[in-house]
């Protein structure tokens, strides 16, 4: 794996973490941020090479403003950094533009731009920007409500993975919302996404699935099983 990928991976991983200890209709909430004592000692060179127009650089930028590292505090400036970053097609800067209009930070609270840049960074395949476009399909904001383009979402960002959208995807077969009521397809993707939940969420997602289970017959229940097993078989968690 590239030194890029690497790091686009680490911070995937890590936005991940925040938004499984959040809300599951957030991908994070910036109040939630708590700043560090800043030193005003941002690298001269980072400072350059961003307004030099690297989009890296911008994004890195971002995130110190945002974290209140290394600088005061700053979600606008955050904000500026990341929309530079964006419009230039960084997949991270997207993600993290959307997240401050979908919670106002920085910028005024705007579901429309929400939805706009979560879809430019799931349109990358980023999967919590899917997600997360699929939670604004589903809720109606910035957008139409449509369940069936908030399944076609999650369903993307749960073959990546991402444990709460196998989870609304799995609720979505339950209830038949977006797509077909269908028991057995709800019990595997519950399956797959207790096997990466942690408490909790874990806890709810158990009991939802042996409901599941509970209408399922015996022979339909180790179907279901089995295919949720061939599904880990073909998507190993990565190190």
């Amino acid at each position: 794996m590239g030194t890029h990928q690497k790091q686009l991976a680490d911070r995937l991983n890590i936005a991940t973490a925040l938004i499984a200890a959040l809300a599951i209709t957030l991908l994070f909430n910036p109040s939630h941020v708590q700043p560090q004592t800043p030193q005003n000692s941002i690298d001269p060179e980072l400072i350059a090479k961003a307004r030099a127009g690297d989009t890296e650089a911008q994004f890195q930028l971002g995130e110190l403003y945002q974290a209140g590292r290394d600088v005061p505090q700053s979600y606008e400036r955050a904000a500026n950094w990341y929309r530079q970053a964006a419009e230039q097609g960084h997949e991270m800067a997207q993600l993290f533009l959307a997240a401050l209009y979908d919670h106002g930070q920085g910028v005024t609270q705007d579901y429309a731009q929400a939805f706009l840049w979560y879809r430019k960074a799931a349109e990358q395949g980023n999967p919590i920007a899917q997600y997360n476009l699929g939670q604004h399909y589903s809720d109606g904001h910035g957008v139409p409500q449509d369940f069936a383009e908030a399944a076609n979402w999650d369903r993307k960002a749960a073959e990546q993975g991402l444990a709460m959208a196998q989870e609304f995807l799995g609720i979505s077969y339950r209830l038949g919302r977006g797509v077909p009521q269908d028991n057995m397809a709800a019990y595997i993707w519950l399956d797959i996404a207790a096997a990466r939940m942690q408490k909790p969420d874990l806890d709810t997602v158990i009991k939802v699935r042996d409901v599941v289970a509970a209408e399922l017959t015996p022979s339909e229940l180790a179907n279901a099983q089995k295919q949720a097993a061939e599904w880990f078989a073909a998507h190993p968690s990565k190190p």
